[in-house]
């Protein structure tokens, strides 16, 4: 989440000329007197919510998985039903919370968007999304092995299903896929 930084502008309450920028967060804000008008006593100051940096933004991290069937022939890909990205086809995943252990994020994301219980193995790789001026993720991207449950696709996907390799190279070639989604396949050989 965004972390506002405490300094705000401050306008006299009389000729709206710009005071100053002042900690928020201080107990006692000494305004001094306005520049323009010279008014000392201010009875309500105009204080401008607009912090003077907007947000300090920090990355997103998140997890994904690559599910393959038990004899490793089908990759589990889901239809993402929100945006960024809607109606493309993708990797399941999402969010790590805070002091939640990447292996248990994962797991629990896929239980969640596919209501699959799986093994987690071992990692393909770190990307990073960065489309400005609003989104910066990092995703970890996972092996996992399913190990049971039925498929039934969270509100976050459309739909979810297995793919062979050749249907895999269709998706792509016809753009149905993200970017991202394309790269992580290529990267794991899968087109």
């Amino acid at each position: 989440m965004d972390q506002p930084i405490g300094l705000v502008k401050v306008l006299c309450d009389e000729c709206y000329t710009l005071i100053g920028a002042f900690n928020m967060y201080e107990m006692e804000m000494k305004i001094p007197p306005c520049p323009k008008c010279i008014r000392n006593e201010h009875e309500k100051l105009k204080i401008m919510y607009q912090p003077l940096i907007k947000r300090l933004k920090h990355p997103r991290i998140g997890c994904a998985a690559v599910i393959t069937t038990l004899d490793e022939d089908c990759i589990l890909l889901g239809i993402r039903n929100k945006d960024p990205n809607r109606g493309k086809w993708i990797f399941p995943g999402g969010g790590i919370h805070f002091l939640e252990s990447m292996y248990s994020a994962v797991e629990r994301e896929i239980l969640e968007e596919t209501n699959f219980c799986v093994k987690i193995d071992k990692t393909i790789g770190i990307y990073e999304i960065i489309t400005p001026p609003d989104e910066h993720r990092l995703i970890i991207y996972w092996w996992a092995h399913y190990i049971s449950g039925d498929l039934i696709p969270s509100s976050d996907l459309e739909d979810a299903k297995f793919f062979s390799r050749k249907e895999i190279r269709v998706l792509v070639n016809d753009n149905l896929s993200t970017s991202l989604t394309a790269k992580v396949l290529y990267d794991i050989g899968w087109i």
